[in-house]
């Protein structure tokens, strides 16, 4: 059975260049916001489908020069964001660990995951990181998502008085 992500050539893949163009308009326009509002507390969040470092990668089925999310030109897009004003909150606290598990082949028991959900947050909003989590345990739910919870703990320097806060009930 072929790799999931290496059915096709990566030099063929449609979607490269499309995601690849796309990150490029979205980090022009967030170095341009941040230009114009350098204390602006601001993040990205969600399922990049890159893997950025080789220990970020334990499915022995994604490749380099073969596998998308592991390309040169696609890790080179997502370091860009740091020249945009952009930095990983979460690996500073978390160094390692996954967030996605294909359903197949049983990657999640064996562990064979993918760290492709971040939060790449501004300045101002990696200042006021105070704890992350990756929420492991979410995935093994019985009828889980592939991707499992990332989740940042901000304390803007605020009064503790949550008033005023609108209330949202579930």
């Amino acid at each position: 059975m072929e790799p999931v992500c290496a059915q096709r050539p990566l030099a063929r893949d449609p979607h490269l260049a499309y995601k690849l163009h796309w990150l490029e308009a979205l980090r022009q326009h967030t170095s341009s916001e941040l230009q114009s509002n350098p204390d602006l507390p601001l993040a990205l969040v969600g399922d990049f489908n890159i893997i950025p470092f080789d220990n970020d990668n334990g499915d022995p089925d994604i490749v380099e020069g073969v596998s998308t999310h592991v390309s040169p030109e696609e890790r080179a897009a997502f370091f860009a964001f740091q020249d945009a004003g952009l930095t990983d909150v979460v690996r500073p606290l978390i160094p390692e660990g996954f967030t996605y598990w294909d359903y197949q082949r049983l990657k999640f028991p064996r562990n064979e995951g993918v760290r492709i959900d971040f939060v790449l947050g501004s300045r101002t909003l990696a200042e006021a990181v105070t704890g992350a989590s990756i929420h492991r345990e979410e995935r093994k739910g019985t009828q889980p998502s592939d991707h499992v919870p990332v989740v940042v703990e901000l304390d803007f320097g605020g009064t503790d008085d949550d008033d005023d806060m609108p209330m949202i009930f579930a």
